[in-house]
């Protein structure tokens, strides 16, 4: 018998005594189910234990290398379309550099209080982490987020960029709460122990009666900045306010079921994106997935 016939020969007797040995102890897990149990249930505790159920598990690292823990957060209300040369030599202030709504118009100053007290709210603190929340709202504006475009006119600025990022899913005021907390998580791998919310002085009550308990936060761990425009003497601030905010998101809090908090969540979503928070925050994804159960 020549070498060549020998190495083949012993070849087919260690791959036949694998497959008898693999046989075996098939055989022998199957005829214990305690056993087989016991592995199944070993296999499956080795994927809980790893720190959450990300898509890519490289987004295991977070983004955020400090002791951040807490919350600043600015509520979007337009797109700033970043003009090639503006009307005003402040970036921001004119209205026609925005794709928003018309009450904006002549108050796109408070726009810029907002951004620039959320920036300073943030330096103030090292531990701070300042997100700027509101999605892909406006088809006029195309596939650019309230968040970047307010993060992009920061920049316009010249403010400290270095304690920001963006939030860009959120369609109203309660998904800027729930879902710049998970962007928080998303970012630097834990929640928030403190809240500070940056938006209008009328949207106070909203805040800080409803969004707040509905993400289960504790008012002592919360802080609302309200800043308003001068308003005109024929304006009422907090115009329906009541009618189509508080009280449907004081019986929908999630908004869920009403109409009107259901039409503007469509209408805010032209381009049709899905957040991916039940994923990348999974700690809370009974809550942002709450609407799924009604």
């Amino acid at each position: 018998m020549t070498l060549a016939s020998r190495i083949r020969r012993s070849r087919r007797v260690i791959i036949l005594a694998l497959a008898v040995v693999s046989l075996l102890i098939m055989a022998f897990i199957i005829s214990k189910p305690d056993l087989a149990m016991k592995l199944g249930a070993a296999a499956t505790e080795s994927t809980r234990s790893r720190p959450s159920a990300f898509f890519d598990r490289t987004l295991d690292f977070p983004g955020v290398e400090s002791d951040t823990d807490h919350l600043v957060m600015v509520p979007c209300h337009g797109v700033w379309k970043q003009p090639r040369k503006s009307s005003t030599k402040l970036p921001g202030l004119a209205f026609s550099d925005w794709v928003a709504g018309p009450f904006l118009e002549g108050k796109t100053d408070i726009l810029l209080k907002h951004i620039t007290e959320g920036v300073r709210r943030a330096s103030e603190d090292p531990s701070a982490l300042l997100l700027f929340s509101g999605g892909q709202t406006k088809k006029a504006a195309g596939p650019i987020s309230e968040g970047t475009s307010y993060y992009q006119l920061a920049e316009a600025l010249g403010l400290d960029m270095s304690q920001t990022a963006v939030e860009e899913y959120a369609r109203d005021s309660y998904e800027n709460l729930a879902f710049s907390i998970a962007r928080f998580r998303e970012l630097t791998g834990r929640y928030p122990v403190r809240i500070t919310v940056v938006g209008y002085e009328f949207k106070r009550a909203r805040f800080e009666q409803l969004h707040r308990p509905a993400v289960g936060y504790d008012s002592d761990k919360f802080e609302y900045v309200g800043i308003d425009p001068v308003w005109g003497e024929d304006e009422l601030p907090d115009a329906g306010e009541l009618e189509h905010a508080f009280l449907p998101f004081q019986r929908d809090p999630h908004g869920c079921v009403e109409q009107v908090l259901l039409k503007k969540k469509i209408e805010r979503n032209p381009w049709r994106r899905q957040h991916p928070y039940a994923h990348t925050a999974p700690e809370m994804k009974q809550l942002l997935l709450a609407c799924n159960q009604r």
